[in-house]
Order: C-alpha cells, then sequence, then structure tokens
C-alpha cells in the first residue's frame, strides 16, 4: 500500500515539474485567495476564545445587578446606598457571595504619555470567580493602596514598554504595577478601598448557593428596589457572542466571497490543465489504470500545490503575530486551527478533483485518446 502510493506521489510530482507555470499560477492565486479568509477567521476564533475565557465560572449561578449610579458630590448619600444595598443582597440565604466593581474615569499618565480613560476598583473576592484573571503578575496586596493591574491591550497598544513592577499615575496618584490581565484587556483596575472609590457606576454580582433556584433569588432581589437591573450572567454571555458573531458576519461574508472568487479561478485553471491531458488519461486507461488511481493522482498534485500557499499563509501570519497584533489587531494561528485549515483544503481539493474528473472520464476510451471535448 505505501509503495503504491509512493508511487503516486512521485507521480504527481513529475506532473508538477512538468507544468511548472500552471502550478506556479495556481498556488499564487490559492496564496492569495485563502489569505483574506484565514486572517479574518483567525481574528474571529481568537476573539471568541478571549471573550470566553473572560466570562465568569459559573455564570449561570451569578447574577448581576446594574442601577447603583452615585453622586460625587453626596458622598454620604452615595455610602448609604452602597451599605445597604450590600448588606441586603447578603442577607438572603440563598446567596453564596457578592463581590463588584465600579467604573469611572480620570487621567492615567506613563512617562511623557497621557490619556483619559476608564478605569476599575473591584473588591478581594473579585479575581476568584474567573479561570485566570492575572495572566502575568499577582494579586493585590490588600496591605496596599498603591497597586494596580494593567489590561493586556492597554500595556502593548498605548507605551509597548511597560511591564510588570513599571510605576504610572491615575489621577496624580502613583500605582505599581503588580500584574495584567486580558479580563478587562482596556482597564486599569484597582482594589477598593474607601469611600471615594465607589465613585462613578457600580456593578454588584449575586453568587447564588449551588442547587438554590436562580429565577426565585432574582425576583426576591427585584422586591428591593424596582430601579435595579437584574440580570444572570449566563445570557449576557451568549447575548454578548452573538452580537459579536453578527459583528464579525459582514466581514466573513466579504472574505468568503474573495474565497470562492479565487476557487472560480483555480477552477478554471484545473479544467484547462485536465483538457489537456485528456489524451494522457485515454492511454492510462487503455493500459490498465483505474478511474480511482488517475483521480487520486490528480488529488495528490492538487493538494501538494495548494498545500504550499498554506504553509506560506500560515507561516506569514505565524511569525508576525506580534507585528500584526502591535499595529492591526490581535490574532493566533494555533495547532487547532493549523489542522482544521489544512482538513477544510483536503476535502476541497477531494472536491475539486472528483468533480472534475469524473465529468472528463465519464468519456470512453478512443475519445479520450483523441482529446475530444
Amino acid at each position: 500500500m505505501w509503495n503504491r502510493m509512493y508511487f503516486h506521489f512521485l507521480t504527481s510530482l513529475s506532473l508538477i515539474r512538468a507544468n511548472k507555470l500552471l502550478a506556479c499560477f495556481t498556488a499564487i492565486s490559492y496564496f492569495i485567495g485563502i489569505l483574506m479568509p484565514i486572517f479574518v477567521v483567525s481574528i474571529m476564533a481568537h476573539d471568541e476564545k478571549q471573550t470566553k475565557a473572560a466570562f465568569m465560572k459559573h455564570s449561570e449561578q451569578i447574577i448581576q445587578i446594574q442601577g447603583t449610579q452615585f453622586d460625587l458630590e453626596d458622598l454620604k448619600q452615595k455610602e448609604k446606598a452602597r451599605v445597604i444595598l450590600f448588606e441586603q443582597l447578603n442577607a438572603d440565604s440563598a446567596v453564596q457571595d457578592v463581590f463588584h466593581k465600579t467604573e469611572t474615569f480620570g487621567v492615567l499618565a506613563y512617562g511623557t504619555y497621557m490619556r483619559y480613560l476608564q478605569y476599575l476598583y473591584v473588591d478581594e473576592s473579585f479575581n476568584q470567580n474567573y479561570n485566570q484573571f492575572v495572566q502575568e503578575g499577582r494579586w493585590f496586596n490588600p496591605l496596599r493602596k498603591d497597586e494596580c493591574i494593567v489590561g493586556t491591550e492597554l500595556s502593548q497598544k498605548l507605551w509597548r514598554t511597560a511591564g510588570v513592577y513599571d510605576q504610572l499615575f491615575i489621577n496624580n496618584k502613583q500605582c505599581s504595577i503588580i500584574g495584567t490581565t486580558a479580563i478587562f484587556p482596556n482597564r486599569v483596575v484597582m482594589l477598593h478601598h474607601s469611600d471615594e472609590d465607589w465613585r462613578g457606576f457600580s456593578t454588584f454580582y449575586v453568587k447564588v448557593n449551588e442547587g438554590q433556584s436562580v429565577e426565585q433569588v432574582t425576583t426576591s432581589l427585584k422586591q428591593l428596589n424596582p430601579s435595579l437591573e437584574l440580570q444572570r450572567m449566563d445570557y449576557i454571555n451568549k447575548e454578548y457572542l452573538a452580537g459579536q458573531r453578527t459583528n464579525h458576519s459582514l466581514l466573513l461574508l466579504i472574505t468568503l466571497s474573495i474565497f470562492v472568487y479565487a476557487i472560480i479561478n483555480i477552477s478554471n485553471v484545473i479544467k484547462f490543465m485536465l483538457d489537456e491531458r485528456r489524451s494522457r488519461y485515454g492511454i492510462q486507461i487503455a493500459m490498465g489504470s483505474t478511474k480511482k488511481t488517475i483521480i487520486l493522482e490528480f488529488f495528490i498534485e492538487l493538494l501538494l500545490i495548494t498545500s504550499v500557499s498554506l504553509i506560506a499563509v500560515l507561516g506569514i501570519l505565524y511569525f508576525n503575530e506580534h507585528l500584526i497584533e502591535k499595529y492591526i489587531i490581535s490574532i493566533r494561528i494555533d495547532g487547532w486551527f493549523v489542522a482544521a485549515t489544512f482538513l477544510t483544503n483536503v476535502m476541497i481539493c477531494g472536491l475539486l478533483s472528483t468533480l472534475y474528473l469524473k465529468k472528463i472520464l465519464s468519456n470512453d476510451v478512443v475519445s479520450l485518446i483523441r482529446g475530444d471535448r
């Protein structure tokens, strides 16, 4: 069996060498046609993977509570409302844990660079509800008030040289970077210490005890304050993923159109190539070759040509991930993506080989030897 496959492989190589110009044209056309779809799909796969990694653990047991906007001028009212709400949430016997984040705006300064951005205050237990909150570095030391964790995209796109143990300033307050996080990629995260850290918009998260009805807890919490917006985190996650896929769908449609156009061009080249080989195929059949053997040889030939293009595309994207991420957008070329790409290519080559050759080989041997079309 292996000897037979090796023979077909060598035959396919000899056909490629005999048709160098057509093989090169096919490879270049496939490279151009496959480059954009692979680039876009790698972006989509990376975005979805990053999005799912940023979801909370056991999100089906967590309820998000919004509507706790506090005025900066009225600190007493703000503190009273926060304390009352926090105590009410914890008073429910079905509640396992309550944690929060507060979003606000300020000025970030790093060296000579300044930017107005959104930053967050979180409580001590916030990171425990994620699979991996800190990608590099460590979580906060509750005894220190000058620590911060920076989003991965923010650290790369803004100053690019910043890392753990660097210093930056938030509203003229010095902050030591102790880690990076992909959960909030474009934010600076700090630990909640004082009443002033409640300025802005606060979001509470209620984790329901396992075995308790989330719907019943939601109904009971809604009675605390009708103005609060309650929503299960797993529903929020599904809606976010659906919106992300919708946003990607138009771009995917455009790239698929480019890919289909490239396949049509390659199909025309294949048709021309096979028409020129009619006499050869007729002689092969007359000498005892089967139609399956001829289809297999062309399949190997086409697979070799397109694989060169795929390797070139994946190699360019893989070895330039850092530059692409730095100047364009984040992508990732991992093993699963490469395997899926090559598997798809095998299916396309098999389909094209079978469709075109079955039509040609359906003619009788005499017509094939004559080269009739």
